[in-house]
């Protein structure tokens, strides 16, 4: 993820606030929590990621998962993966899976565990965004689309799984221009 620097998509999946307890007291730092006073061992505060990556990685703050990757959106997870809608969980049409990924390679125990939910949502997923962009392609692009389950998965589709649909969909128009071509009519033929 070093690699990463001057990804604007790294940037935006990493624009996200963690929640932290400090491990130690911090002299003059208490305008973080809203007071003048020095932060305490035990202090609860949203940090950004980029910041609280660095006080985890130094013992000087522990995180815990935030509500994107709690207990309730894993059993959500495994109830039904395509129902639940990853659009709104890291902001507006966030990263869910960047973001997961990050947190999981930060955290000591409950990382495997993190990576294997993403994994497990993903594949879950993968199969009707595939159908959906299939669908899409097929479809003439002056007819409106209706709002089914199918756009509604659609719509809670988080920004990876918005890129695979829009590369999905225009494989398929090529796919389909191609069909329609003289090549493509001589191949259906034989």
């Amino acid at each position: 993820m070093d690699n990463d620097y001057y990804s604007l998509t790294a940037i935006l999946s990493e624009n996200h606030k963690l929640p932290c307890t400090f491990a130690l007291d911090v002299p003059g730092l208490g305008y973080l929590e809203g007071t003048d006073n020095d932060l305490r061992a035990g202090a609860k505060l949203e940090l950004p990621m980029w910041l609280g990556q660095t006080l985890t990685l130094n013992d000087f703050v522990q995180f815990s998962p935030p509500a994107p990757f709690s207990r309730r959106v894993y059993a959500a997870l495994k109830a039904s993966a395509p129902s639940v809608r990853l659009s709104g969980f890291v902001g507006t049409g966030g990263w869910w899976y960047r973001f997961g990924t990050r947190i999981a390679h930060m955290w000591d125990n409950g990382g495997d565990e993190l990576l294997q939910t993403l994994l497990k949502a993903f594949t879950g997923r993968l199969p009707p965004l595939h159908d959906l962009a299939s669908h899409h392609a097929s479809l003439d692009t002056t007819i409106e689309c209706g709002s089914g389950t199918g756009e509604a998965f659609r719509d809670g589709m988080e920004a990876d799984e918005r890129d695979l649909f829009s590369i999905g969909q225009d494989s398929g128009k090529v796919v389909k221009a191609w069909y329609d071509t003289t090549w493509g009519r001589r191949e259906r033929s034989r």
